[in-house]
């Protein structure tokens, strides 16, 4: 298992973006399939060292989401800072998602495009910080005009 932690570090050090991503998807398997003990393992810390480091050079949050599920699997406590502070990011992330989100509805209304749920007298009520409820009406809009969010 040694040597094959050692091969992992080494490719998630690599210069090579698609060599780093297969490392990844080899670690995140290991993870479902190995012991939930392989990242707490002493010979693990360099690994973890690795994907922390790549973790914070990541400006795609797709590849930071499988980071932090792979930096997670080794439940410690000394990432909690790391932890929180891109929790403070994709939270600040999803709110300026839903005000575009909220936007172009409002911008689609305007246009008399039906995207607002109505209540039984016909009215609409928005709001902006009402995330559930503005990706449910996208999402609606959307799956009328056959458009899949990916």
């Amino acid at each position: 298992m040694e040597k094959t932690e050692e091969k992992l570090t080494a490719a998630m050090y690599s210069e090579d973006d698609s060599e780093r991503s297969h490392a990844l998807g080899i670690i995140e398997e290991l993870l479902r399939r190995a012991t939930p003990d392989f990242m707490r393992v002493p010979s693990a810390e360099r690994l973890k060292q690795a994907v922390l480091n790549a973790l914070q050079q990541e400006p795609e949050i797709e590849r930071a989401l499988g980071l932090i599920w792979v930096l997670g699997k080794s439940s410690d406590r000394r990432y909690r800072a790391v932890y929180r502070e891109h929790l403070q990011k994709f939270a600040g992330d999803l709110l300026t998602a839903n005000a575009a989100v909220y936007q172009c509805l409002i911008a689609l209304d305007n246009c008399r495009e039906p995207v607002f749920e109505r209540d039984a007298r016909g009215h609409s009520h928005q709001s902006i910080p009402d995330i559930e409820k503005n990706l449910r009406q996208a999402r609606a809009y959307l799956a009328k005009h056959k458009i899949e969010i990916p």
